[in-house]
């Protein structure tokens, strides 16, 4: 594809791109015919301009491009069938086929333009879904525009059928359960799009302004609704399900299908849209002008791309200002431009800008790579994890101290910079000295066993641990501990419950076959016995390390990701408005400036 687009060169002075008009066809099934033009946006050309999932690029078709046949991906060569009309031509803006993806120095010439193109185009096409979302996708998109007053009526009509006050007719229960159940099932499988798993495509979907952009599905296209419309038709379909009945065998035989039909689409949407939030994902925002570079990254967190360093560079076109002081350049290092966009944020949000502190995590390699600075999180992660001292944190202190060392805080001078940024100089309370305890097992059985062995303990003199205060507490601690650092969302709160038994799971753990049955039913024997949330824990434990923390008066415990090593210094500091546990290692370019020490975090 890129071979022959030298024929098409640009002048980056005059801003110009690329244009593919797609020619019309009354057949179907003709071969996909289109040409290329040079415009400059300064002209203002009329064009829609695409956003869609590029899918498997080592799959491709053929399409004639002004005569000639080129290889485009499938999902391309579908994207333009789709678009193509039977009379009228088409024009619009498709990256794959409109930049060249193989020339560096064109990608740092278009990138910049990418805000503008997708601004200045007359629509904004997300193609969500090139397949057909539900068995009938227009009953989702009518409750899209029903009005909440006639949603409530629907949410009704469902609860007497579940009380079984409004004895209505098979057939009237089957349409309105197969209306209901396609509107969950598009609603559930729009919000599991591929489409929205994508880095380039948030920007895309957000820049169309000053109206939304027109989502395909298959067969259907709509207008994307803004956050509150969309959150109110998910929300009231989830109440109608709600309210009707929630096992097949409450129903007839005739219905028995349908119902547990939509039973896996219900479990499905509340899953999405309560428990994950995967709505706001989804939403398009008419009003951007408060974001900031930290709000974008946190609702792009999750989405992939395969260059990393898109991961900063496909939020440009909503972020000018950034794009201004550092212009994109696919020759930097990841680690330069995560440096550079740090320092960015420092400046556009002064000291409130350290929450990426608290809001990323730490570089895998901030003590090997020294081109940067040790304190810069990863900016490209896609997990968020806080790192503030409090419920979830990886850290475990006695209440009381910590309620004194709080109170210091306020006593603390402010942190600061160096004027190069690449020192961090805060104010921190030590805790105490680390010493390594075990590093949990890469399998499921051993994890088990290792917390076996923890949660067997009595505090009877004879543990590694008695030495840890309260250590008759240790299991139920390490537990909770464990729960809040993979932050899995509902363990913390069943280990937390008054009603938890650990003397029954003890009792479950020593009746585990664990020689001779795999680790799936061993598994599934804890789930089954009421403990499916320590099922799901321990996958999440792979190779977390666990030690001890070790000060005058008292002995705690804490967990890393990272290599905990012998006298390594835990110590609580004030950044910002976040208090913050740290680990700070000697030896790796210890400096002494006015009394301070310095070390690497």
């Amino acid at each position: 594809m890129s071979d022959h687009l030298s024929d098409y060169p640009l002048d980056p002075a005059r801003r110009e791109i690329r244009l593919l008009t797609i020619l019309p066809s009354p057949q179907s099934e003709a071969p996909i015919e289109c040409s290329l033009q040079v415009a400059s946006l300064d002209a203002f050309p009329r064009y829609e301009a695409i956003s869609y999932v590029w899918g498997d690029i080592q799959k491709k078709n053929d399409i004639l491009l002004d005569g000639r046949t080129i290889q485009v991906p499938t999902n391309v060569r579908r994207i333009l069938h789709r678009l193509r009309h039977r009379k009228q031509r088409r024009v619009i803006w498709i990256d794959y086929v409109c930049i060249n993806q193989d020339n560096v120095a064109e990608k740092n010439t278009q990138v910049p333009l990418m805000g503008a193109i997708y601004a200045n185009a007359t629509s904004v096409i997300a193609i969500i879904s090139l397949d057909n979302l539900s068995y009938n996708p227009t009953d989702a998109i009518a409750w899209m525009k029903v009005p909440d007053i006639e949603r409530r009526k629907w949410k009704e009509e469902c609860r007497r059928i579940k009380s079984g006050v409004n004895r209505v007719s098979v057939e009237h229960e089957k349409f309105l359960v197969v209306f209901v159940g396609n509107i969950a099932c598009f609603y559930s499988n729009f919000l599991a799009a591929k489409y929205w798993t994508r880095m380039w495509t948030f920007q895309e979907y957000q820049l169309s302004q000053p109206k939304p952009p027109i989502c395909i599905c298959g067969d259907v296209e709509f207008p994307a609704h803004d956050e509150s419309a969309f959150e109110s038709a998910s929300g009231m379909v989830l109440q109608c399900l709600g309210n009707m009945p929630r096992t097949a065998e409450e129903r007839g035989p005739e219905l028995r299908d349908l119902y547990e039909w939509i039973d896996r689409y219900s479990a499905r949407l509340f899953d999405q849209v309560v428990v994950s939030g995967t709505t706001a994902n989804h939403k398009w925002m008419s009003d951007k002008q408060d974001l900031s570079v930290l709000d974008f990254l946190r609702y792009t967190r999750d989405r992939k791309c395969q260059n990393p360093r898109d991961k900063i560079y496909a939020l440009y076109g909503l972020l000018p200002s950034l794009r201004e002081a550092y212009p994109p350049d696919y020759n930097k290092s990841l680690s330069q431009i995560i440096f550079e966009t740090a320092k960015y944020i420092l400046k556009e949000k002064g000291p409130d800008g350290l929450e990426m502190l608290d809001i990323f995590c730490l570089r895998e390699d901030r003590l090997e790579n020294v081109s940067i600075p040790s304190w810069v999180p990863d900016l490209t992660t896609s997990v968020l994890q806080s790192t503030s001292a409090g419920p979830r944190a990886a850290k475990e202190f006695h209440n009381m101290r910590f309620r004194l060392i709080r109170d210091q805080f306020w006593l603390t001078p402010p942190h600061e910079f160096t004027e190069d940024h690449s020192v961090l100089c805060i104010s921190g309370w030590p805790i105490g000295k680390c010493r390594p305890v075990f590093q949990f097992a890469s399998d499921a059985k051993c994890v088990l066993a290792q917390i076996m062995g923890v949660i067997q303990m009595r505090g009877d003199g004879r543990h590694l641990w008695d030495n840890v205060w309260e250590p008759e507490n240790i299991p139920h601690r390490l537990l909770r501990a464990c729960s809040y650092f993979v932050d899995k969302m509902f363990s913390p709160q069943y280990i937390e419950d008054p009603k938890f038994d650990l003397k029954r799971l003890r009792t479950v753990l020593e009746t585990l076959d664990m020689i001779h049955q795999d680790a799936d039913t061993v598994l599934g024997t804890l789930a089954e016995a009421g403990f499916g949330y320590i099922r799901d824990l321990v996958p999440k434990l792979y190779s977390i390390k666990v030690f001890t923390i070790h000060h005058t008066s008292h002995v705690s415990f804490g967990l890393s990701e990272h290599s905990v090593e012998e006298e390594d210094q835990v110590v609580i500091a004030s950044v910002g408005l976040f208090q913050m546990p740290f680990i700070l290692r000697q030896g790796y370019g210890t400096d002494h400036n006015n009394g301070q020490v310095y070390h690497k975090a």
